[in-house]
């Protein structure tokens, strides 16, 4: 649903795999410049650990569910 929006909406994206590497997301993060980070509560650990190393500003990680009170959802 939220592919189908920035489509729409004409907004560029970049879909990043959940299986990366903490390497590979490191990279991927430095390489794209993204300005938000949309990820699941399963692999929120990972995706922080990576956009720390990235100095990705950390706020910017949007869940897609509610399951970590502390992290802002797609929802808010």
């Amino acid at each position: 649903m939220l592919v189908h929006a920035c489509l729409l909406l004409t907004i560029p994206f970049a879909l990043f795999s959940s299986f990366s590497t903490a390497y590979e997301a490191t990279y991927l993060i430095k390489r794209s410049k993204p300005t938000r980070l949309f990820v699941h509560s399963s692999v929120v650990g990972a995706a922080e650990s990576a956009v720390r190393e990235a100095r990705f500003p950390i706020n910017n990680i949007i869940l897609f569910d509610r399951a970590v009170a502390s992290r802002p959802t797609i929802d808010s």
